[in-house]
């Protein structure tokens, strides 16, 4: 029996062995009404790909400002007749710094904050795939439900980053005039990931990896990598290892709107506290549309 950690994830444990540099000071943020969704994958015999010995260790959230410990539970689906996908949805928390302990390995902190001039600085990537064929490691369909994980990132899309673009075919007359015979614009734009600190490789490397899947959405706008571009260092903190990095995508709009349809309900993501989200009255009732 052997396990891995999805690498899909959003939450970092030991990623580098880089001794050069002091730490990044940078540290990962979330909202109160994200989904951090951990996923661990149980291989049974005969599995076509390597993990750690043993089964998948008990999760648990660590307060890092008291020290309390609290146990958290998995919930299980059978993958296939050889892996077991366990995952466990963290949300609603209090403001605070915190980690996750998985077993004995313990996470990189992250704080959860509900101040506005923090999170205005940071934008919600959220990204899944149409089934689970692409890959081994990670499960985006669990009981014919497509799953969604949540990574917020400090930055987001600046108007400098705008890059204008046309496909088009042209015919010249006779007389030297040019007609445009089919033409429709694009727009690339540039995602900033980083701010003034700058943010540790791992975020550019889930960042590369969670552009390969069907479905990317920034602040729930379906996005696409632009070609094969991928992260790149444009800046570098002194004596620190952090890094602000840049991405081109391009906006994905009238591709499967029935698809986008249900997507877009999947990725709501609606606090404890907001009782009245969304209420409208509907011939005379009044009716809450609440998505949890």
């Amino acid at each position: 029996m052997s396990y891995i950690v999805s690498p899909f994830t959003p939450v970092f444990w030991t990623p580098t062995a880089d001794k050069f540099g002091a730490k990044t000071q940078y540290v990962q943020t979330w909202a109160q009404t994200d989904r951090i969704l951990v996923q661990c994958i149980q291989l049974g015999d005969g599995a076509p790909i390597v993990g750690k010995d043993g089964n998948v260790p008990s999760l648990s959230l660590k307060d890092m400002s008291t020290g309390n410990v609290s146990l958290l539970a998995w919930q299980s689906w059978a993958l296939n007749e050889w892996a077991t996908v366990k995952w466990c949805v963290i949300t609603a928390l209090q403001v605070g710094i915190y980690s996750l302990l998985l077993g004995d390995s313990e996470s990189e902190p992250f704080c959860v904050s509900d101040e506005p001039s923090i999170l205005s600085q940071t934008c919600l990537l959220q990204y899944g795939s149409k089934d689970n064929r692409q890959r081994m490691d990670v499960a985006f369909i669990v009981d014919g439900v497509r799953q969604f994980f949540d990574f917020r990132i400090p930055g987001g899309f600046i108007d400098n980053g705008w890059t204008f673009g046309v496909d088009n075919e042209q015919f010249t007359t006779g007389l030297y005039d040019t007609v445009d015979v089919h033409a429709h614009e694009l727009v690339q734009k540039t995602l900033t990931l980083g701010n003034s600190e700058g943010v540790p490789v791992w975020f550019a490397d889930l960042l590369n990896r969670l552009l390969t899947c069907t479905y990317v959405y920034v602040d729930q706008v379906r996005f696409s990598r632009h070609e094969s571009d991928v992260p790149e260092i444009v800046s570098e903190m002194e004596g620190l290892r952090s890094y602000v990095f840049t991405q081109t995508l391009q906006q994905v709009v009238n591709l499967m709107p029935d698809v986008e349809a249900a997507n877009i309900v999947r990725l709501r993501r609606v606090g404890e506290v907001q009782d009245d989200y969304r209420v409208a009255e509907i011939e005379g009732e009044t009716v809450n549309r609440i998505v949890e």
